[in-house]
Formats: structure tokens, C-alpha cells, sequence
């Protein structure tokens, strides 16, 4: 049974959550877990979005589509490390006007857990780190100063991965196509 743990920071706004104004990290230098691409659907019991179709977009970085009823999202994520953690920053992008353009203000945290095709996603608790925190150097020194609690991420929600239909193939990038985010600036 493999099983993947990284915690996610600056969550996927959709799941449930609270919204950050700021990243906990702009640097996008870890790989990508390819455990957690594919396409997932929500458990019927949970509040979440009903499926989320996660894409390698480039060598450390996530595109993300959440889909509930005719609601659409996306979202960009990207591995970080914090406090000997392993994170992904997950942000909001906005597709006003056929643009893509970064949500500057709607970031999240969460930590996963993939196992037996299972994805387990927990929210950042803002009892633990509050988001009216007004800058990534206040979230991080509170996100480190709770690091140890038993308590910081809260909220599970469920998602069983969809089986890809045989002769289908599962293609974890496009030949040709270039990436549709730059990743963040340092």
C-alpha cells in the first residue's frame, strides 16, 4: 500500500476553508506528488466539490479544475516546506474575460493523503492560524508555532479516484503545449 503525506498550504478554496490574503511561500522548487494526479470524485456524504481534476502543469506545479454542479474552478498549487513539512500552496485563478490571472488574495491551506486510490483533504484550522493574519511572515510564524498541534488541520473531505478507462492511457503532460502559469516569482 503506498501512501503519500504532505500537508497543503493555501488550500483549494472550494474544498471548505478559510481564505488567506497571503501564501505561506512563493518559492515552487519541489516536484509535483504524481500520486495526486487524476481525476477525483467527492464522497456523496461530504460538502465538497464533485470531482477535481488534477494536472501536472509544469515540473513543480499543479493545475487544478473543481467542478460542483455548473460551478467551475481552478486553481494553481505548488509544493513548499515549512518547518520540515512538506506543503502545497494552492491559490485561486481567475478566468475573467478569457485571462488567466492569479487571484492575488484567496489562498488556503491543506494536507492530503493519498492511499488505495483514496484522497483524504484537511483544512488549515484558523483557530490554529488565523486568516486575517495580514502577510506570508505571520502566517508562517504562526503556522510554526502550531506545527506540532494534533489540531491544525480539521475539516476532512474524501475523494475516490476515477479509473481511467482501459486503452485510454493516463498522460501526465502534453507534448507541445506550454505551460498556462508562470511559476510565482521569488
Amino acid at each position: 500500500m503506498k501512501r503519500s503525506v504532505c500537508v497543503l498550504l493555501a488550500v483549494l478554496g472550494f474544498a471548505v476553508g478559510c481564505d488567506y490574503r497571503a501564501p505561506l511561500s512563493a518559492d515552487a522548487e519541489i516536484p509535483i506528488d504524481k500520486a495526486v494526479l487524476g481525476l477525483w470524485e467527492s464522497v456523496p456524504s461530504l460538502e465538497a466539490p464533485s470531482r477535481l481534476l488534477v494536472i501536472k502543469d509544469q515540473e513543480n506545479q499543479y493545475l487544478i479544475h473543481a467542478q460542483s454542479g455548473t460551478r467551475d474552478q481552478y486553481f494553481r498549487a505548488y509544493p513548499i516546506k515549512l518547518g520540515g513539512i512538506v506543503c502545497l500552496q494552492v491559490q485561486a485563478v481567475d478566468l475573467a474575460k478569457g485571462k488567466i490571472m492569479l487571484n492575488e488574495n484567496q489562498f488556503q491551506v491543506v494536507a492530503y493523503t493519498v492511499a488505495n486510490n483514496e484522497l483524504e483533504i484537511k483544512t488549515l484550522n484558523p483557530a490554529q492560524v488565523d486568516q486575517t493574519l495580514p502577510d506570508s511572515a505571520a502566517l508562517r510564524r504562526a503556522f510554526l508555532d502550531n506545527k506540532d498541534s494534533k489540531d491544525l488541520f480539521t475539516d476532512p473531505h474524501l475523494f475516490l479516484r476515477v479509473p481511467v478507462k482501459k486503452g485510454m492511457g493516463q498522460s501526465q503532460t502534453v507534448p507541445g503545449l506550454k505551460p498556462i502559469m508562470k511559476p510565482p516569482a521569488k
